[in-house]
Order: C-alpha cells, then structure tokens, then sequence
C-alpha cells in the first residue's frame, strides 16, 4: 500500500504525531484550489484537515496537515487536491505504520494519477519518463513527476507559471488580439440560391432546404451541430411550423480536413424509408428529423414554448416552431445539454423572452428531456434577463455561461436596437440537471455572488462582461482552446443599422477576464462586399448574402480552433458557422487572428 514511499522518523517522544507533506507537479490555483486530508485510525471517527491551496509551489514539498495526539498503529490517510467546484482532480492514498514520537510522511501526487488513489509505479529512472515541451519530468518514489521550466517560456524562476507541462507555454496576460485574415470555406446547406444544392446535397438526401445557426458540441466521436428554424423542400413542414434539426460529422475526419463539413454532414432522419416526399419527388430519399420537446414532470409544454405545431402536440411534448431555437449546446460521451432561447407566452414571432436547458440522451431519435428553465426577460429574471442567448463553456469543474439577453423588441422596425451586452454565469458542472444555483459574475466589484441572493433589481443591473457601453450583442458562441489556456467567444453585435452589423472574437486566459477583441467580419466593409455580396439571381462562389437586404447572424466557433506559438504571439486559427438571413443558408468561415500578451 505504500507505492509512493515516505520517510518515518521518530524519537522518543509521546504521545504520537503525524505530519503529512505532498509533493506534486499539479499547480495549486489553476489545477486544484484546496487540499483535503483524511486520517483514520481503526474503528474511530475520521479526522479532515483542509488546506485553501492559491498560488504557493508544492513541487519541491509542503506540508498539508498535522494529526496530533495519534493512537492506533496502523493509520489509513487519503489525500485528495479538489478543484473549485470541489471535484478530486487527483488523490493518493496509504496505510501509514505510526510508531511513538513524530512521522513525517510525504505523498506523491502526480497529474499522470488523475484521480487513480493506488496509481501504480511508473518508472525506476528518469529516463522513463516522458519530459514536456517546455520542462523536465523526474522519476519521483516511482512515479513521473513533470515540471514546467517558466524561464523556458520567457517567466522568471519561481513566478507565474506560464509553462503548463501538459501543453507548453501560455499567456499568462493579454495586451491586444489582431485579425490577420477571415476566409470562406463554403455553404453548408444551399448552393448558389436556395433552391440550389451544396456539396451536402441536404436537398435530397435529407429533404431540407433551408436552415439557420448550427450550435457545435462534440458528442461521442462526433461533432454535431443544432441547427434552428429548418424548412422541408417537398411535403414535410408548412411555413411557422419549421422545427430544428440536427447534423453530424466524424469529428476526427473535420480535424484532418475542415471541409469534411462541406459534403460530408449526415443529418438525423426519420424511420420513413424512402421519404414522404419521394412520391412528389423520387429524387428525395429521406426525410430530416425535428427536435422532440418534453416539459419537466408536471408542467405544461407551453411554459417553454408557444407556437404551435398542430397535430404533433400534447399538452406536455412538441416540436418548437419558428424562432424558438438551440442556441448553445454542451457535448457529452452519450448525448447533449442543449440550451434554448424561446418566446414562452407571446404566440407571435418577437424578441425572445425565456431561456431553458434540456438534455437529449442520444440515439436514433432527437427527443430531448426539458430540465429546467434559466432565465427570462418577462417575469422575475432569474439570472437578470442576461441570459436569454447562452454559450456554455465546461471547465475546471463548472458549467460556465456567456450569455445576452434583452435584444431586438421586434423584427423588422426600424431604430429598434439590441440591447444587452456580454453577461457570465457558472454553477458547479455536478449540479447541471438541478434547476438554479447559478453565480453572477459581478465586473464592478470582481466577486462571484449568488444569484438567489440578489433582488430583481440588483440581478438587472449587473453590468456586462463585454459590451457594457454599446451592448449591442444577440446570438454568441464560446470554445476554450486548451492547448494554448485561451477562452474564444464569438458574437454577432449590432448597434446603429446595418452599417455596424459585424461578427466580433473576444479572448481571454480565464473566463472573467480581461478581454480582448476585435472585428473579424464587417457586411459594410468594402472587401467584403467585393467578395461576398450576392450579384445578379444567382450567389456564385464566394458570394453567400444579399448585401442591401439583409445581413449575418449566429456566429458559432467550433471546436476546431488551431493555435500555434509565433514570434508575434499565440495565432488562432477560428473556423465559425455563420448564418445569412438572405439567401437564407449557413456558411462556414475561418478567422485567423494573433492573440498578444505576456
């Protein structure tokens, strides 16, 4: 029981004591927050001592706790490091020989554990231990302890860590991120027009020709996308019905190639083989499946969503109708946590009101279960109405989200303005299925506050982690880049008219910030409109939106994103879904900027 060894020193002192020291290669602050320890000698009640772990090393050792006054012979000890969210990143545990005096005994906790308590020798020699990027790996009581080397990625000796040994080196500050180049990929659903073909042949192969948004989560080993509002060419779906849709590609096959997403997109269908549509049209062979909505236990349907889809609706299930939408998504191993923005109690189309996440378990069919609702804009504004449009983002053991909530009051009028900014929640990744529990994240003051305790008022007013003065923002997605330590979010801002429509990359080290960011699309530019706007009947090429009637939305980075160290600094390489309102099609886009700092 005692594959990490430990010195035992004693003298002829009584009665006994216990000291327990960790060395680790894990950095206290970014990979774990708190140190528990958990003595326990026989049949007796447990002993805990917890140690609030920030920014002090533990490579070399320290000591974690001290046990006093131990009686027993045999003393069982466990030693876990916990992140914030109080998850075990890592934990190690012995069965310790304590003779009469003072035991000092020291654990080796290492990240090549994880959270493994027994965790096996590894090496008899350095040599067997693979070193990283930017620092050493030792063979330490038979493990592999790896160190990052901070002078190697520019920091000094004993400082911040800019070297992360799993990784390589990171920013541990940012001064600016620069655009150098945003380039067309292709169209993902419709060719040159809507009634064209792109190389996804959607048209007939899964009867859908037309769609919006897109929201990316990897699920499995694939990535997929939630599309919105999704139109039958043939038979299926009457206009205000158009439910969401669902595609996916071998998320391996996107990373070798990014245009595998350009011919490549299965979208889930229905059992009918062939399709409805196939008797009007033979050339159609299956037809697309809409997302199923089930309320919570109890509750009624039309509490998340109103427009009706006759036929296929209960009191308690249905399919969303038009503009009620995915807007974010979270990927697991079997399924999705799906995050809407709906217009629950209007029955007209409008300014959403009402934010809920639902979880969808996979398999052959789209049916999701409703967990509960987030946020409003019409009732008591639970998160302040900040998070009608959410960005869910898991790291570090929380659930964190980026959200913007009051936009447009109506569609098509003109002056009427978005009106919210860029806004962060979080809660504990363990407690997503539990309705509230969500933190603020106030900017004013830079503290973490429960939302429950706040007034309505107090939750309103919170100002915005981006945008606070122009607001401006509606659809918004977000990625953390790990390789480099870097957040992404993307959105699509709007302040006065459609000259200042535009698609803007923000980036920070941690999710509160500071941010950086920049335009990485702008419809009113000249280069864009030489490149992009639509000419004659047909959008040709590069050309994906009728410039003088319309414009861009739903910016979407996907899990994609390529970063590579330069003179200059970190380069992103951002390939984003982007939706055109028309002609009405999602197009994929690649951004590449230059993230500065220290």
């Amino acid at each position: 029981m005692l594959p990490l060894a430990a010195l035992l020193a004693s003298c002829a002192t009584d009665p006994a004591a216990l000291a327990i020291d960790i060395r680790t290669d894990l950095v206290a602050g970014d990979d774990f927050t708190m140190v528990r320890t958990t003595a326990e000698e026989g049949a007796g009640e447990p002993r805990t001592a917890i140690l609030r772990a920030t920014d002090q090393s533990f490579r070399t050792g320290a000591r974690i706790a001290e046990f006093d006054d131990v009686r027993t012979a045999s003393t069982h000890v466990r030693v876990e490091l916990l992140d914030s969210a109080g998850n075990v990143t890592a934990q190690r545990s012995a069965l310790i020989a304590v003779h009469p005096g003072w035991a000092a005994v020291t654990f080796v906790v290492t990240r090549e554990c994880g959270s493994d308590e027994l965790c096996d020798a590894a090496c008899r020699s350095s040599s067997d231990c693979d070193a990283p990027g930017c620092g050493t790996a030792t063979c330490d009581s038979g493990l592999c302890v790896r160190r990052g080397d901070e002078v190697a990625c520019g920091g000094e000796p004993d400082g911040p860590a800019p070297c992360d040994p799993d990784n390589g080196c990171r920013l541990t500050s940012l001064t600016s991120v620069e655009p150098s180049a945003t380039s067309f990929v292709c169209k993902l659903i419709s060719g040159d027009e809507r009634e064209y073909e792109s190389a996804n042949r959607t048209h007939t192969r899964f009867n859908l020709t037309a769609t919006d948004r897109g929201a990316p989560a990897v699920v499995g080993d694939d990535l997929h996308f939630f599309f919105g509002d999704s139109h039958g060419r043939q038979t299926i779906w009457r206009p205000g019905e158009d439910p969401d849709s669902v595609a996916h590609v071998d998320l391996e096959g996107a990373r070798a190639d990014l245009e595998a997403l350009c011919s490549q997109l299965e979208f889930y269908v229905t059992e009918d083989d062939p399709s409805l549509a196939s008797v009007a049209d033979p050339s159609i062979l299956r037809d697309f499946e809409g997302t199923y909505l089930h309320a919570p236990p109890g509750e009624s349907i039309r509490d998340y969503i109103d427009r009706p889809v006759p036929f296929f609706e209960t009191e308690t299930s249905s399919f969303a109708g038009t503009a009620e939408v995915p807007s974010g998504a979270l990927g697991t191993a079997d399924g999705a946590y799906v995050f809407w923005a709906s217009r629950s109690g209007r029955f007209d189309i409008g300014p959403m009101r009402r934010s809920f996440v639902a979880r969808w378990d996979r398999g052959p069919r789209l049916t999701q279960q409703i967990l509960y609702a987030v946020d409003d804009v019409a009732w008591d504004r639970p998160l302040g109405g900040h998070f009608v449009h959410t960005a869910p983002v898991e790291h570090d053991g929380y659930l964190y989200l980026f959200g913007a909530g009051e936009t447009r009051r109506g569609l098509g009028l003109p002056g009427v303005l978005y009106r919210d900014g860029v806004h962060l929640a979080r809660k504990p990744i363990r407690d997503l299925e539990t309705p509230g529990g969500f933190q603020l994240y106030d900017v004013a003051t830079g503290h973490w506050v429960a939302a429950a305790e706040l007034s309505r008022s107090e939750r309103v007013s919170l100002p915005a982690l981006l945008e606070n003065e122009e607001h401006g923002v509606y659809e918004l997605g977000a990625q953390y880049v790990e390789s480099v330590g870097l957040f992404v979010v993307m959105y699509h801002h709007v302040t006065e008219g459609s000259s200042s429509n535009r698609v803007r990359l923000a980036t920070a080290t941690r999710p509160e910030g500071p941010w950086v960011q920049t335009d990485v699309l702008t419809p009113s530019a000249a280069e864009f409109q030489a490149r992009h706007c639509c000419e004659g009947d047909r959008c040709a090429g590069d050309r994906f939106l009728r410039c003088e009637r319309a414009g861009v939305y739903a910016a979407y980075p996907l899990p994609l994103i390529g970063a590579e160290w330069t003179d200059g600094g970190v380069a992103l390489d951002v390939p984003f879904v982007l939706s055109s309102m028309e002609p009405r099609n999602v197009v994929l886009l690649r951004a590449q900027v230059v993230v500065r700092g220290e």
